[in-house]
Parts: structure tokens; C-alpha cells; sequence
């Protein structure tokens, strides 16, 4: 993507001057005369996309009717009214940040908002920044691809993770707000007394020292062997048939490139390969199957087991690492061998009782309440009273 690009994020820059300068006499007015803005700015994923803790915050401020409230994007969608969605990017997408009070994001200000416009330093407004998913499986990568600009305020899914964010990644704790996680309100909880799964979700992680190897090289890694091996698995799909279940693979938004590597029609019975919206498919699958990704705590809130194939463990936590000691802090059953899945699934998934999920939950969530997207709008609204 190119806003994960420095030297072509250059092309911004006539957009960026343009908008700051016709931006510049209403805040010189708004300064004189000390009136607030009204105006807050919500993106996510890089502008791609309507799905994740951008939409829900995004929803709750239109609700809240406190102000003009814009979707940033770079492709104007139907999933909300176009008179509420700016373009990435553009003059008027500039202008609106210069004049805003506030902006949400989930990876950065400079892929979901306003590339390059933490380089000037007149005029900003609050950034808060509400992450894609919760930290603790996967230490956070160093990377200098994305300006990592500081936010005013970071939100947090549990105090595990505030203190991961203080502890590991030096912020200071009057920038870190417990508040869940936004796109939580949005997810169904399983019921112990009406579980009877029908989808099984397998979504590995991404793997960096995968991601640059071309399709051909990917199928020679231990990752995509490993993956084909459960796909292919007879003893696998001879379960899933007895018990009406089907498997579905989705492969992390980074390895989509590999996509065609993955072949359904070589896969078992009752096992497919989807490029679904991974919202729904959360939303829709019963069981998880994953290593590290984030998209287990969304089962695990959502009181659904996760079994916890972990093929590379310890490559995997020598090379990226992890916030969590695994497999002890792990919330369902592990294994490093594709062929124990079927037992697992069958002595301990399939037995599954949701009771004994609320004390994890309870562990590692503050709050279960639905009102994890109110909370971020509300401290928001908190420090701009304070300014």
C-alpha cells in the first residue's frame, strides 16, 4: 500500500498546504473568539474498509449528534450516507483535519487520516488512537514504514494491555484510557445451552519472515505446509461430516498474496478456502482455530472456544515474542501437531461449556457491557473539556 511508503506519500504535499492555508482563517477566528470545533475525523485500516473500532466509534458520535462527524476513506462506500464520508488525500480532506476537534484512528494518523499531516504542527487536533486489535499475543514490530506520531490518547481493551502499553511501549499512563474494545458492542455471545457449532474459522497469523517470499518460494515455507497439511486432513474432515461442521480457512489480510496457493478443490471434504469480510465471519463461526491472532480475544468475549494450533511455537516466540507466558496463559486447548486437532475438537471443543470462558473473560476484559464505544467518545469529550 502506498501510504506505507515515505516517498510517495510526497504527492500529498500540494493537498496538505492547500487545505491547512484555506483552513487557517476560521482558526485564527476560532482562536481570537475561543470557540471550540465541532468536528471530529474517524478512520481505519488505511482507509480501506468499514468493519472494525472506527465504524463503531464512528456510529456512536453520529448518535450522539455532538458535532459534524466524517468517515475518512479512499473509496466512498454505501455502508454510510456520502455527505458524512471524505476522501483521503484530498484539499477538503485536509482542510476538515486542520478544522477538526478531533480524530480516531486505528494503525495511524498518517494511513486512516491525513498522510503527512503531523508535519505541521500548528492548528492539530486531538488524536486518539483506538487500535485494530488487542495486544498480547504478538509483540509489536519496530518498523520505520509508518509514522508512528504520538496520539493524546491511546485506549486500552483491559489493564493487561495498558500496562503493556506503558510498560513495553513507554506511554505515559495520563495518555491511556481503559475503555474495551469498540467493535465489541457489535459482537453476539454464545449461550452454553445453544451451542451447536456449525462453522470452524482457521486463521493463522501472518508470519514477517514470510511476507516477501513470491508465491512459488510460500509454498516451500513451513507455514503454508503446515496449513495445507490441516486443510488436507482426512481423520479432520471424516469429524467435521459426522457432526454437519464445516471448515473455513481465511488467511490474514498480509498473506491474501498467497491466496492462490491455497487450492479448495485439493482440501478435504467440508473444508474451503474464503476471502469473506472477517467480521462476519467472526460474527458467524461457532469454533476458532488460530496461533497467535488477535481475532481470538473476539471469541473469547464473545464466550466461543478457540483451539490454539501453535506449529512454530518456539521459532515463533524466539523471532517476534509475546507479552503472554504460552502455552500457560492460553484460554482453550493447544497443540504444536496438526494431527491431534480432530482429538482435540472431539474430547474438549465439542464438550464445550461457556461457564468456564467467563472467568477468562473476566480476566482479561474490564468491562462486557456494550459500552466500550461510548467510553472512548466519552474521554475524548473529557480532555477536550479540559483544554
Amino acid at each position: 500500500m502506498e501510504l506505507y511508503n515515505r516517498i510517495t506519500k510526497l504527492k500529498y504535499v500540494p493537498a496538505l498546504l492547500a487545505g491547512f492555508v484555506i483552513a487557517l482563517p476560521s482558526n485564527v477566528m476560532s482562536k481570537l473568539f475561543h470557540s471550540k470545533s465541532k468536528l471530529f475525523l474517524v478512520g481505519e485500516n488505511g482507509g480501506v474498509g468499514f468493519q472494525d473500532n472506527g465504524k463503531f466509534v464512528f456510529e456512536e458520535l453520529l448518535k450522539r449528534n455532538t458535532g459534524k462527524t466524517y468517515w475518512m476513506t479512499f473509496a466512498l462506500n454505501c455502508n454510510t450516507d456520502l455527505k458524512n464520508q471524505c476522501r483521503i488525500g484530498t484539499v477538503r480532506g485536509y482542510y476538515l483535519y486542520f478544522r477538526s476537534a478531533a480524530v480516531f484512528y486505528t494503525h495511524s494518523l498518517s494511513t486512516d487520516i491525513a498522510p503527512l499531516a503531523n508535519h505541521i504542527v500548528f492548528f492539530n487536533p486531538l488524536h486518539i488512537e483506538i487500535s485494530h486489535g488487542v495486544e498480547g499475543f504478538k509483540k509489536k514490530i519496530q518498523t520505520n514504514l509508518v509514522t508512528n506520531y504520538p496520539a493524546d490518547l491511546y485506549t486500552c481493551s483491559n489493564s493487561f494491555e495498558m500496562q503493556i502499553k506503558h510498560d513495553y511501549w513507554k506511554i505515559p499512563n495520563d495518555k491511556l484510557s481503559i475503555t474495551g474494545v469498540a467493535r465489541y458492542d457489535g459482537l453476539p455471545i454464545q449461550k452454553a445451552s445453544h451451542f451447536t457449532p456449525r462453522r470452524i474459522l482457521y486463521m493463522p497469523t501472518w508470519r514477517e519472515w514470510d511476507y516477501q517470499e513470491s508465491s512459488a518460494d510460500f509454498k516451500l515455507t513451513n507455514t503454508f505446509k503446515q496449513i495445507n497439511n490441516l486443510c488436507t486432513d482426512s481423520n479432520l474432515s471424516n469429524l467435521l461430516q459426522q457432526y454437519n461442521m464445516h471448515l473455513v480457512l481465511r488467511l490474514h489480510p498480509f498473506f491474501q498474496k498467497y491466496s492462490e496457493c491455497f487450492d479448495s478443490t485439493k482440501f478435504a471434504k467440508n473444508i474451503s478456502v474464503t476471502d469473506d469480510d472477517v467480521s462476519a465471519l467472526i460474527r458467524d463461526s461457532d469454533i476458532l482455530i488460530t496461533d497467535y491472532s488477535s481475532v481470538s480475544w473476539d471469541f473469547l468475549y464473545s464466550l466461543k472456544p478457540v483451539l490454539f494450533f501453535q506449529f512454530d511455537r518456539d521459532e515463533y516466540l524466539n523471532v517476534r515474542g509475546s507479552y503472554l507466558q504460552i502455552p500457560e496463559d492460553l484460554f482453550g486447548p493447544s497443540t504444536t501437531d496438526w494431527r491431534k486437532i480432530p482429538e482435540i475438537l472431539q474430547n474438549q471443543i465439542l464438550k464445550f461449556d461457556s461457564s468456564r470462558l467467563i472467568k477468562q473473560r473476566d480476566k482479561y476484559f474490564d468491562y462486557s457491557d456494550r459500552k466500550n464505544s461510548a467510553r472512548i467518545v466519552e474521554a475524548c469529550t473529557d480532555l477536550l473539556d479540559e483544554e
